[in-house]
């Protein structure tokens, strides 16, 4: 199941207001939502949806797992620790990919598009277990319009990026990502950025195969 959490607003009360949303019954909605009872009052809740139609998840403010997942990444802090030590948050994104073990041990190995598989795994949906950011241009599949949490590609000179998209700006979008600079250029960390329109190359969404 591809998921995401949304918050109920104030018009709706039960879970069967929220199943039909989503075109669920309220026995699959249950499901997905073990601690909340048929009999619940679940105004101001924030729970779990399905989150495959990036175009329901744009009209009801969900929020995708795995871009919840990463904004706890970047509450945390995590960046490259300089010297020989290598941070050990950023060494686990690695793993998830079938990157050798001499560059996944390293923190200062690009890792942006480790941090978006981890991402991924860690809610359950596959990514593609590739350190390589283009990787993500043969995956899932292309969405014509951002939404929070689409996996958003760039292409420039010098290389390769990828990051959760967060929201549009007049230029390009800014994105939540693994290996962007820190505001003073001397760090590379979890982050949100800019990026320009005019280096992008996609949007995807993970496939859903009910």
């Amino acid at each position: 199941m591809i998921a995401g959490l949304y918050k109920v607003p104030s018009n709706y009360r039960g879970i069967s207001d929220v199943a039909r949303v989503f075109d669920l019954s309220a026995s699959q909605l249950l499901t997905m939502n073990s601690h909340i009872s048929s009999d619940d009052v679940i105004t101001g809740y924030t729970i779990a949806v399905p989150a495959h139609d990036p175009q329901l998840v744009a009209q009801h403010g969900v929020v995708p797992l795995w871009y919840n997942i990463a904004l706890g990444e970047l509450a945390r802090g995590v960046a490259e620790v300089p010297g020989p030590v290598n941070n050990s948050r950023i060494v686990e994104y690695h793993r998830t990919t079938t990157l050798g073990e001499r560059n996944a041990r390293l923190d200062e190995t690009p890792w942006c598009s480790s941090f978006v598989n981890w991402c991924l795994t860690k809610s359950n949906v596959e990514g593609t277990d590739s350190a390589a950011a283009d990787s993500w241009l043969s995956w899932g599949m292309e969405i014509s319009q951002p939404v929070i949490g689409a996996i958003t590609v760039y292409i420039f000179d010098d290389g390769r990026h990828v990051g959760f998209h967060s929201y549009s700006y007049s230029n390009g979008d800014v994105i939540l990502g693994g290996n962007q600079k820190s505001s003073d250029r001397k760090v590379d960390q979890v982050n949100q950025s800019r990026w320009l329109s005019r280096s992008r190359v996609a949007y995807r969404w993970p496939t859903y195969n009910s």
